[in-house]
Formats: structure tokens, sequence, C-alpha cells
């Protein structure tokens, strides 16, 4: 069932200066965990803004191309806020993510906490929200915003393009469902354990070394 208000959220992923170092915790949206869920990070860090709370039910996730240009690269349905019942901020409900808690979310046998360790700048929050569903566009599809400056990135069924995107979404033809996985790994010694979180670091990863050489070619 749609939320009665069903909120758009843009997420700009593969871009700024944290991906030369580190890895970004947005590589997690278009694959499943390994408990068959799909959770979903938010640029920049991780947090949304609250007067949205339960207001957003989708999630188009789009890459920079050029000024005022980006691809659509995935869509998120069903979306639910990872905040707790007693609404406190998203960074002190990520405990039970972890591999101790009640919902530890792993991809490739390896918690998603343990494989963003290995960045140079470690962050509390791993994810934003939790998804029905996530879709990958069947065919190449761009939208045309200038988002230089301005923070807008939600839309409500009163703003302005509210209906251009929404169209988009419910496009039947230019979506298929992702259950993308990240292969399984062994591990028995604690040096094996750090090989395996590198390993699915970089199967989680793939593309990314290309994509960026093609963003530094165009900055050049």
């Amino acid at each position: 069932m749609e939320k009665e208000i069903n909120g758009i959220v843009l997420n700009r992923m593969y871009s700024g200066e944290y991906l030369r170092e580190n890895l970004g915790h947005e590589v997690i949206n278009l694959y499943q965990a390994d408990n068959g869920n799909h959770y979903l990070y938010l640029l920049d860090y991780g947090t949304f803004d609250r007067k949205y709370k339960e207001k957003i039910n989708y999630m188009l996730m789009i890459r920079y191309i050029d000024t005022a240009k980006y691809k659509i690269i995935g869509l998120a349905c069903g979306l639910t806020d990872t905040l707790n019942e007693s609404d406190e901020l998203i960074f002190e409900n990520q405990e039970h993510f972890h591999s101790n808690g009640k919902e530890s979310v792993c991809y490739g046998g390896v918690n998603v906490f343990d494989i963003f360790k290995l960045n140079q700048s470690y962050q509390d929050t791993c994810i934003t929200y939790k998804a029905e569903e996530v879709f990958v566009p069947k065919k190449e599809k761009f939208i045309e915003i200038d988002l230089r400056n301005s923070s807008k990135q939600y839309f409500m069924p009163t703003d302005e393009r509210y209906e251009e995107f929404y169209e988009i979404i419910k496009d039947e033809s230019l979506w298929e469902k992702s259950e993308k996985k990240v292969d399984k790994f062994n591990a028995k010694t604690k040096a094996e354990k750090r090989e395996v979180i590198e390993e699915a670091s970089i199967k989680i990863l793939e593309g990314r070394v290309a994509l960026f050489n093609n963003v530094e070619q165009k900055n050049e």
C-alpha cells in the first residue's frame, strides 16, 4: 500500500571529495542485503530533513553527468525511515543493524559497518531508509535539473516538478527489479576477516573506479 503522502527524494550518488579516499556509503543502495532486504543511504550524511519524517515513499537515485544534467541509475519504493519509536536521531538508532543487533545487515557475509570501517573518515550512520523494492532502468534516462546552488532534494505533490518525477517512477516500461547481491565469503581468522571485508568492499563497489576516472576526465 502506498503512503498517503507519496514524497520523492532525489539522491545524488557517487559525487564529492569524500570518494577520493573513502568507500561511499551509497554503494549499498543498488544491492540486496544477505537477509533479502534493501537498505538505502541518503547523501550527504545519511540523515534526512525531519519535517519529511514518514512522508517519503520514493527515492530516485541519480548521477551527475554535466551541468544541470543527471542520469537516473535507480529507484527505491516503499521507504521506511530508520528512526525508532522514540524518534531519536538516526545515528542513535543504528546499533540494531550491527552484527550483534536485532536486524544485522550484511553484504557477502560482512556487516555493513565493518565494510565502512576501512574508510579514512568514518561515519556512524550507514542506513537512512529501508525499502520494499529497488529497481534499475532498462534503458538510459536523464533529467535536467540545476542542483549546484540548491540543497532541495525533496518533492511533495504540491511542489513544482513533482508530477514529472512521479511519471518517471510510474513508467513500468522503464524499470526492472534489482535483486543483485554480493557474493558470500567465508573467514576463519582475523586476518582472513579483514581480507573478506576488503574483498566485499571491492565487490559492492563494482565500476566505481571507472566512474571516478570518467568524472576526473570531465573536470580536466
